[in-house]
């Protein structure tokens, strides 16, 4: 898609909007983001949506032992990769990412902690619409959303 086409359908529609206040967010990245979520209502909770991009360990149980290995990778490979690119741009552009990539990068590897971010990404965008009032009508492109109840984006701490 053209980048001055994309810009005008970010202008025209509310959800893509507020995608770009997310740190690390785009227009392209955004518009994959929605894409490929679809309806957010699908995911009663953002535990469901963090799994259904991958973002969580792989759990490994056997009668009282319990291992969490490495990220699963199951559900969709376009929102884990966008997610993942998001977030160094998200540490350079957001003090809060900055903060939180930090926190994680003294205890665990970069890689690590950049997917914590990009989790911690995926978070916002699944607070999104109930941090902006909007009802379960309305999510999916509806009108009637309150357009000032994030006046300087979304925050991630």
């Amino acid at each position: 898609m053209e980048e001055k086409n994309l810009r005008a359908r970010v202008r025209a529609d509310h959800r893509l909007r507020w995608l770009v206040t997310i740190p690390g967010l785009g227009p392209y990245s955004a518009a994959l983001v929605l894409v490929e979520i679809g309806d957010i209502r699908r995911f009663p909770s953002k535990r469901q949506l963090y799994s259904y991009a991958g973002l969580v360990p792989r759990v490994r149980e056997s009668a009282e032992r319990c291992w969490h290995g490495h990220i699963t990778r199951a559900g969709s490979p376009y929102l884990r990769w966008i997610l993942a690119e998001a977030a160094p741009t998200a540490i350079r552009s957001s003090p809060a990412a900055r903060r939180y990539f930090e926190r994680w990068a003294r205890r665990k590897p970069r890689h690590i902690a950049c997917l914590a971010l990009a989790r911690k990404l995926l978070g916002a965008v699944y607070a999104l619409p109930s941090l902006l009032g909007w009802s379960k009508s309305n999510v999916e492109g509806g009108r009637g959303e309150s357009e000032s109840a994030v006046p300087g984006g979304c925050r991630l701490s």
